[in-house]
């Protein structure tokens, strides 16, 4: 919109802005942002009539552009500061619960190692072989358990992030490895009124 003169304009000369300030010259450019809403207007006065050149309107219509684009940039900042914070209050949460939850763990698994020990270490226990390799497949896993809830409690309390070193794996050994934990050769598992043969 363009107002070279607003004294001859119809629009503004009864105008109490142009009257006591004087904008006898406008122009102004609105600021539409990406989803096609008005924020305003750029614009430009001057307490004498002008003329713009063209020139001089290509560069204000480029100006309000960029004004507009920094808009967004802001609104951007803004939306990441407030999602950075919400994931710290998440991740201080996390540390919370983990810390909380591997505590609770951490008790009884010490409790179930004990036990096993002692099993082990009673001379008068009447333990077949087959019941000793039980023992030591449920103090295996309880080592292997509190391993993992003390790697967790470390990395929570670790006060920078580390990235991560990546490595390959095969899920088949994977899977292996945690099947040779549970099962022995031979052994059948009760479940749910069903027999499962390894």
């Amino acid at each position: 919109m363009i107002v070279e003169d607003a004294r001859k304009d119809k629009r503004f000369i009864d105008n109490p802005l142009v009257l006591e300030h004087k904008p006898i010259f406008y122009a102004g450019v609105p600021l539409i942002n990406p989803e096609g809403y008005s924020l305003g207007a750029l614009c430009i006065y001057d307490h004498k009539p002008r003329t713009l050149l063209p020139q001089q309107k290509d560069a204000l219509k480029t100006l309000s552009k960029q004004v507009v684009h920094l808009f967004e940039l802001r609104k951007q900042n803004k939306t990441l500061a407030d999602s950075k914070k919400e994931l710290e209050l998440r991740n201080k949460q996390l540390k919370a619960f983990a810390s909380h939850v591997s505590h609770d763990l951490k008790s009884p698994l010490a409790n179930i190692m004990a036990l096993t020990d002692l099993m082990k270490d009673d001379e008068n226990s009447a333990l077949s072989n087959e019941t000793k390799d039980y023992v030591n497949s449920i103090k295996g896993s309880a080592t292997i358990l509190k391993d993992y809830i003390d790697g967790i409690l470390k990395h929570y309390k670790s006060t920078a992030l580390v990235k991560a070193k990546k490595e390959d794996i095969e899920l088949n050994t994977i899977c292996k490895s945690i099947k040779q934990l549970l099962f022995k050769a031979g052994d059948k598992l009760i479940y749910s009124n069903h027999k499962i043969e390894k």
